[in-house]
């Protein structure tokens, strides 16, 4: 995430990474990279200073069926997710136009490729907020997996 920020800092000086996290005593604060503790609560106040939020997951095979819960509780506030490929459907989701970033590797150029994509874009709230409705709404997980079980229960009769 920091080598991130970095390329991104380059793109716009004025940028601030907020690390919301439990372990606020494993990484250094900084003048423009802030640290703290949230509950589950502020969590949305957090999100509401935020133009974009990074969500990156080492992908491991298990991780391949993850679904992280900060990117359907960042996209529903209407904010833009950078993310990387390689786990759960995060590349499917934020593959979305106008829905985010999807870094494909961590190197320089893909890092600084991503930073450039998600400031050189205009992002629609309202539709960052449909494409977590589509996503992650309960009534639309609900019916998903009514749909598996209905076919499921069809082809054992």
């Amino acid at each position: 995430m920091v080598k991130f920020y970095k390329a991104l800092k380059k793109i716009q000086p004025s940028a601030i990474l907020l690390f919301v996290t439990p372990d606020t005593h494993k990484i250094q604060q900084e003048d423009d990279l802030r640290v703290f503790t949230a509950t589950r609560e502020q969590v949305p106040e957090c999100l509401s200073i935020c133009q974009a939020t990074i969500c990156f997951i080492t992908p491991t095979f298990s991780k391949l069926g993850s679904s992280a819960t900060k990117m359907a509780e960042g996209m529903a506030m209407g904010i833009p997710m950078v993310v990387n490929s390689g786990w759960g459907d995060a590349e499917q989701v934020i593959g979305h136009p106008g829905a985010g970033v999807v870094v494909h590797a961590f190197n320089d150029q893909e890092l600084n490729r991503a930073a450039l994509s998600l400031t050189d874009r205009a992002f629609n709230q309202d539709k960052i907020r449909q494409i977590a409705a589509d996503y992650f709404s309960l009534d639309e997980g609900i019916d998903r997996y009514t749909d598996i079980y209905e076919l499921s229960k069809s082809e054992n009769e």
